[in-house]
């Protein structure tokens, strides 16, 4: 069996694991085409973090790996004390996106796939992609131009009258469903935040377009991925309703120490620091600017990958960031090439290595947060 879990195997992992360990709580809202953002919830300590991963489709490993450090702790393989913290995972935040972008994949690599043989693929892909990137080729669409929205199962069939009804529209190039990080809207939610002036600014008349392998990047058109809006007026998907209002909610409620937002590309761990002027909260107060770092290191420490402060406003994560200090934003892996890049197993091992050290990173960064956080780690939200 290979390493690429599509939307349902996904379902299928979560609905294994020890009911006992690990409890299956009511969804934290739907998506607009009725699709759970399912949470669950291990321990019952008083120091509380929240994990997330998925909110752009292509990145699929960090579903994959969030889904499989849930599997490790419901079988006990990872020493974290239930009476000591909460975890709260949120393990498919774009559940529309992911059905989508599993849904192409499973055109050429179907669940039957030797490791083999999805290897091979998932390397070619990446070396594709590396092509793609320095000039005007399209390789990477190439190999999915099979991937119409006729492959979409019709169990999904509102999801998929939709996305026909985008592609008329809009006159996607074939393959594009690869490439489908947003939601089923075309909405590409960490961009879907409250418009700041960079946002205005940039969408002012303007249709934009990426080089090489971005090239689909649109601000302003319903698509695979940069759009942040559905329509003129700006209003929050769903998923972003729903997930704010759940860390509003649990902030509230709970004594929350914490959280990690997963991302894929880059290999890095991203901080908050000194924020300036926020559209939403006052600065960070120093200890809690010094506690984030400490995250920051402790998690960079076991991953050996780059710690960056970020000071931007203009996504759904900073936004976050803004609301709860001690939260990491991680860039899964250095390797590059969405969705299929980061599964790539070399000589050195670097998809089971990935997976290997981030399990210690999260569990390491985790046990740090329910020790060391100051005593204040929320803003009045």
């Amino acid at each position: 069996m290979g390493k690429i879990l599509d939307y349902e195997e996904m379902v299928h992992h979560l609905d294994q694991l020890d009911p006992k360990v690990i409890r299956k709580m009511p969804p934290i809202g739907y998506t607009t085409h009725g699709y759970p953002l399912s949470h669950y919830i291990y321990g019952n300590g008083d120091a509380h973090v929240i994990l997330t991963a998925g909110t752009h489709a292509t990145e699929l490993i960090g579903n994959c790996f969030l889904i499989h450090f849930m599997e490790q702790l419901s079988n006990g393989m990872i020493d974290l004390d239930p009476s000591k913290v909460t975890l709260h995972f949120l393990p498919i935040l774009n559940p529309e996106g992911t059905i989508i972008v599993t849904s192409a994949i499973r055109t050429l690599i179907p669940r039957n796939t030797s490791e083999v043989t999805e290897q091979f693929l998932a390397t070619t892909y990446y070396g594709n992609c590396k092509i793609d990137d320095t000039g005007d080729t399209s390789l990477c669409l190439d190999m999915f131009s099979r991937a119409t929205w006729d492959v979409i199962d019709e169990k999904h069939a509102k999801l998929k009258a939709h996305l026909q009804w985008l592609d008329d529209r809009y006159h996607y190039p074939k393959g594009v469903m690869i490439a489908w990080s947003s939601n089923g809207n075309g909405v590409d939610l960490n961009s879907n935040v409250t418009p700041t002036k960079y946002l205005k600014d940039t969408l002012e008349g303007k249709k934009v377009y990426g080089e090489g392998h971005r090239r689909l990047l649109c601000l302003t058109e319903p698509g695979p991925y940069g759009c942040p809006t559905n329509g003129e007026t700006f209003q929050l998907e769903e998923e972003n309703r729903a997930l704010l209002h759940f860390y509003d909610a649990c902030i509230r409620s709970h004594h929350v120490v914490g959280s990690i937002i997963y991302h894929a590309c880059g290999g890095q761990v991203i901080y908050l620091d000194d924020i300036g002027v926020s559209p939403w909260k006052d600065q960070l107060e120093p200890r809690e600017i010094d506690y984030n770092q400490m995250l920051a290191k402790v998690y960079a420490d076991e991953t050996k990958y780059q710690v960056k402060s970020n000071t931007s406003y203009t996504t759904i994560d900073a936004r976050i960031k803004t609301m709860l200090s001690g939260t990491l934003l991680v860039e899964l892996t250095p390797m590059r090439g969405t969705p299929l890049g980061q599964f790539v197993n070399s000589e050195l091992g670097l998809y089971d290595e990935t997976i290997e050290k981030n399990t210690r990173a999260v569990t390491e960064t985790v046990k740090k947060m329910y020790s060391h956080a100051p005593s204040r780690c929320k803003k009045d939200v």
